[in-house]
């Protein structure tokens, strides 16, 4: 079989969420499968930092880097499509949900999430046109389709009118460089970053979706009742949208103990989730969230929101918080500060559910819709979720 594969997200100095997702499953399918002939296509040169084997070519196209709805079309509709046919490709893997609409061969994107319907305001008038424009093309054109969870499935479904049997639901797992850490190395974190106290920890993009100015507002909150010298760490960069948040950080009461550290390296991410006190997620919308299972591997005990899919990966792992109001997640914070029979079992219980979300299961069920959907195989019956 020969699949190409979008990987314009593989960049081995920036790994966010649809760039990790590509690279888990990227790396274990072309290992896994050496009978097959694979083609990454790329807009920039970050997959060639990367290691594969010799059933891989990968291959830089187009003139300039995709990065503006009309660059995705010129990339998608002729660059992409032209890539294809040269290759003789059974099947097009998109991990990051864009495809060509025009006609190719079988393509299979991975929709990680439609936020942008449900948080119009939250993307540039540009982005949110070209989403509302092809994301319907995109699953009408698409063999079959890819998501994270089974809220996204169902967000899917219901907003775009498709079968169940069209989407097949995988999911994320953790880096293994995320686990417990111990004393000393914490010790050494928090002398490091926050005047050794301990911090709640926050580890994402900041843009008004991860909802920080309520858990700014929060620490407040948090502060103002314990007396408490712990620290707010944020790590991620600047993303869209962020003067709101700019502003919240100013009149912060606390502000002298919040960090903001920007983008933090893969690298040194492991460390400081794992001597952070508490992992404080409690985005509006998520199609998964990824930094739940960080810190449950890391064996600390995660706040998080009631909404979206944020749920169905912490089950009953974490203190689960109404995103919109600050006074609520307040409470979770100060409630894990003083119960520490709740934390350590919060702890325990993470520990044992992140055990569930394996890469190489859902490398392998990618690789099966890819198979079932290709050119040259018959289209078998397939598991419509992976994920109990």
């Amino acid at each position: 079989m020969r699949i190409a594969i979008n990987a314009r997200f593989l960049h081995p100095d920036r790994m966010e969420g649809i760039g990790r997702y590509s690279y888990e499953t990227i790396r274990r399918i072309v290992d896994n499968h050496p009978g097959d002939s694979f083609l990454l296509l790329t807009d920039n040169n970050g997959a060639a930092a990367f290691t594969f084997p010799q059933n891989v070519t990968i291959k830089k196209i187009g003139l300039l880097p995709a990065r503006h709805p009309l660059l995705f079309l010129l990339w998608f509709e002729f660059s992409v499509r032209r890539a294809l046919r040269q290759f003789g490709a059974d099947v097009f893997y998109s991990p990051d949900g864009f495809i060509p609409t025009l006609k190719t061969v079988p393509c299979v994107p991975v929709i990680h999430d439609i936020a942008w319907k449900h948080f119009p305001k939250h993307v540039k008038l540009r982005d949110r046109l070209y989403y509302q424009w092809m994301t319907p093309r995109f699953c009408r054109k698409a063999a079959a389709i890819i998501t994270v969870s089974k809220f996204s499935k169902l967000d899917l479904m219901k907003s775009y009118h498709l079968p169940a049997s069209k989407i097949t639901v995988t999911g994320n797992a953790c880096s293994p460089d995320f686990h417990p850490i111990d004393e000393i190395q914490q010790m050494q974190i928090r002398r490091q970053y926050t005047d050794q106290k301990d911090y709640f920890f926050y580890v994402g993009a900041l843009h008004p979706r991860k909802n920080i100015i309520n858990l700014v507002k929060a620490f407040d909150i948090f502060k103002q009742e314990t007396g408490s010298n712990m620290k707010l760490v944020l790590a991620g960069r600047l993303a869209w949208k962020t003067k709101s948040f700019k502003k919240a950080m100013e009149s912060a009461s606390a502000k002298e103990d919040i960090i903001r550290l920007g983008f933090v390296p893969n690298e040194d991410l492991p460390l400081l989730m794992g001597s952070a006190f508490a992992l404080t997620y409690v985005s509006l919308f998520e199609g998964f969230g990824v930094p739940l299972l960080e810190a449950m591997a890391s064996d600390i005990p995660v706040i998080t929101s009631t909404v979206s899919s944020l749920p169905e990966v912490v089950g009953d792992a974490g203190l689960k918080v109404n995103p919109h109001d600050p006074k609520d997640i307040a409470r979770a914070m100060v409630t894990l500060r003083k119960n520490f029979d709740m934390y350590n079992e919060l702890v325990a219980k993470g520990r044992e559910r992140v055990k569930k979300y394996d890469w190489d299961v859902y490398a392998e069920a990618v690789y099966n819709v890819l198979k079932a959907n290709s050119q040259t195989s018959f289209h078998g019956m397939l598991p419509d979720e992976i994920l109990s």
